[in-house]
């Protein structure tokens, strides 16, 4: 059976292994100053990481977080299945008119959410469970559900750290994984949005990261904000197209029946990052 997310969160004695039974998580040795500045400088020049300092404090570490492979497996794999919860109870809060309204949406959002026609089919969706070890056992703070970020702390910067410990490897690429489910739902020379909220620099970053992933697979990645985004209907297979001009319709774009949207006639996918 499924482990409920609330489970998980209110009781995990029910749901999860004692604590003496969880594999154990360390931190590797420091590397040297000048192998972490220059991983920092790669980071911040090829990966896309713009925000490596807050005030006076690195955000990024001069060392490597060890996990046992047995353990992220089992952390991936409930990750799975709480995926497959979340977009269970999203399907059902869509099915009961009385769930939109009891979230407090803005009228002309639930009267988008509530239209019975299919939703529009996605190339990819991820969603991001922040696990963290603790004297009980492992505990989720949050789900990041529509937007979730780190592509290239999770992936650039684990791989050059790696370089520096033979005996470790990174536990995956992420980004390889959303590029990859993205173009190959495209035709070949598929122009792709990435749209961002605009003034939120680690969103920006995000899609800047993504879109270079992109172009090595034959993509043509563009960077966006949601104002210069518009759908209309058509009639066409899609039943919407794209007018790429600067527009107000902000909600509209952002809504569940529009997000993460691939039309084939245009091969264009839309893909948000941001608030």
């Amino acid at each position: 059976m499924t482990a409920r997310f609330a489970d998980l969160v209110e009781n995990p004695n029910s749901c999860l292994q004692e604590t003496r039974d969880f594999p154990e998580i360390h931190a590797e040795n420091e590397i040297s100053a000048r192998d972490y500045l220059t991983l920092r400088r790669k980071a911040v020049l090829d990966g896309c990481k713009w925000d490596p300092q807050v005030g006076d404090t690195d955000t990024l570490a001069s060392f490597p977080l060890v996990l046992k492979s047995s353990s992220w497996n089992k952390l991936a794999s409930w990750a799975e299945r709480l995926t497959e919860e979340a977009i269970e109870a999203e399907t059902e809060i869509l099915r009961e008119i009385g769930s939109l309204n009891r979230l407090g949406l803005p009228a002309r959002l639930r009267q988008v959410l509530a239209d019975p026609s299919p939703l529009t089919p996605s190339l990819g969706r991820v969603m991001r469970f922040d696990f963290h070890p603790t004297p009980q056992g492992w505990r989720i703070s949050e789900t990041n559900s529509d937007v979730p970020g780190g592509y290239s702390e999770g992936e650039y910067f684990t791989a050059l750290m790696a370089a520096h410990f033979p005996n470790l490897r990174p536990a995956g690429r992420p980004g390889d994984a959303w590029v990859d489910a993205l173009a190959a739902g495209t035709s070949q020379n598929a122009v792709i949005a990435l749209l961002s909220a605009p003034g939120y620099l680690e969103d920006h970053q995000v899609v800047s990261f993504l879109a270079r992933k992109l172009r090595t697979r034959g993509c043509r990645p563009h960077l966006a904000k949601p104002g210069q985004i518009v759908w209309r209907r058509s009639s066409g297979p899609s039943g919407y197209h794209l007018v790429p001009r600067t527009t107000r319709s902000y909600r509209a774009v952002l809504s569940g029946r529009m997000a993460f949207a691939f039309t084939k006639p245009y091969g264009l996918a839309a893909v948000f990052s941001g608030r």
